[in-house]
């Protein structure tokens, strides 16, 4: 486990409720690998915009994750032969919901 783990948001609505602009930014500090050796620090910031209702029951959302595209590594048990695992690059992610 990280000795500092520092997790902060925020959402802003944008227009009458039904846009709204939410970022994510997370910080851990090292941390140790099950060999002894370390992982290195890593801040992340997702970026997400939403809408709600455009038409009734639809919504939609698009998100930007890891938006500076920071390398980093999780560590791992020994059910694993690596000790750290690669975390995922920039990736793009979109969805659709429709409640009826």
């Amino acid at each position: 486990s990280p000795r500092h783990l520092v997790k902060t948001g925020f959402i802003i609505p944008i227009f009458k409720d039904t846009y709204i602009l939410g970022m994510q930014c997370r910080y851990m500090s090292k941390r140790r690998d099950r060999t002894g050796g370390s992982v290195g620090e890593s801040v992340v910031a997702d970026l997400t915009l939403a809408a709600q209702n455009i038409v009734k029951g639809l919504g939609l959302s698009f998100g930007i994750y890891n938006v500076f595209d920071k390398n980093y590594s999780d560590p791992v048990s020994a059910d694993h032969v690596q000790t750290a695992i690669r975390q995922d690059e920039r990736n793009y992610r979109f969805k659709i919901d429709y409640l009826f």
